[in-house]
């Protein structure tokens, strides 16, 4: 009777880890070409029901505060932003670094999810020149501010880099950018290429990154895993993916399942110990 209880036991943990080594993170993606509300975005096939807000911010200089738009430009081509003194021509609509209109020399996207996302892809629908795109990881438990964030400088205290992608290389477009997200997070940040965002990152080398030629483009969905356990992005909050704002790394499913085997093969010892000494 032991030897079947302890075999319920092991079995059963047994196929709970091959569950979760299955299933651990479901993959969404957040469609703004479908006329998904920017304050409230919940695209079709979202396993989790994780929604995302987005906000738009822009600043003047490598110190000057973010200001936040509320003009999101948005069609089937996606989302865009334009901000005080912008046109709705010239790609100005668009996320762009042009500061010879409205003066902005970086723009991003805020996005905010109301669980933790582990972000793997961004697709473009629109795009003009050499547009050159980063993206960053909210690594901090409590809320990015960027209101009270001093220019592109601040980008780097608290934000983690993860992608830096020239668009268009060797004039291929790449509207689909895949990249690894690396940890989960509820806040992640799009943005415009600036001076000196790559200096001293893994990014530094990557070729075609430069102000020279000004970016614009309009983001038609970014695509992430989903933490199995969402948790509230309004403060410290621990996951089974991990734990806080930042989020953790998820086990790889083959870990998870050479972890299983071994936990069979040392009932089976067990098994075998248990015989010999009877």
């Amino acid at each position: 009777m032991r030897h079947t209880a302890s075999k319920l036991t092991i079995t059963s943990a047994f196929l709970s880890m091959l569950a979760f080594s299955g299933g651990a993170a479901a993959q969404a993606t957040w469609d703004f070409g479908a006329a998904c509300n920017p304050a409230n975005c919940l695209s079709a096939g979202n396993p989790a029901g994780i929604n995302v807000n987005v906000r738009a911010f822009g600043t003047t200089s490598t110190t000057a505060s973010y200001t936040e738009t509320t003009s999101m430009n948005q069609g089937l081509s996606g989302i865009g932003a334009q901000f005080s003194g912008e046109t709705s021509s010239g790609g100005h609509h668009a996320f762009d670094n042009d500061s010879s209109v409205g003066g902005r020399v970086n723009e991003v996207l805020l996005m905010t999810f109301n669980g933790q996302v582990n972000l793997n892809q961004v697709k473009l629908g629109w795009r003009q020149n050499d547009a050159d795109m980063l993206v960053y990881r909210w690594d901090q438990a409590t809320a990015p501010n960027l209101s009270s964030t001093a220019g592109t400088n601040a980008l780097k205290n608290g934000w983690t880099l993860v992608s830096a992608m020239d668009v268009d290389t060797n004039g291929v477009n790449q509207n689909t950018m895949n990249f690894t997200g690396g940890r989960f997070s509820s806040w992640w940040l799009i943005s415009t290429f600036f001076d000196g965002a790559t200096t001293n990152t893994p990014f530094s080398g990557v070729t075609g990154l430069d102000t020279s030629s000004k970016d614009y483009f309009k983001i038609l969905s970014f695509s992430g895993a989903i933490c199995p356990s969402p948790s509230s992005p309004s403060g410290p909050s621990v996951a089974s993916c991990g734990g806080g704002g930042g989020g953790g790394s998820v086990p790889e499913p083959g870990s998870l399942a050479l972890a299983a085997a071994g936990l069979l093969g040392a009932f089976g010892i067990r098994r075998r110990v248990t015989k010999k000494a009877a």
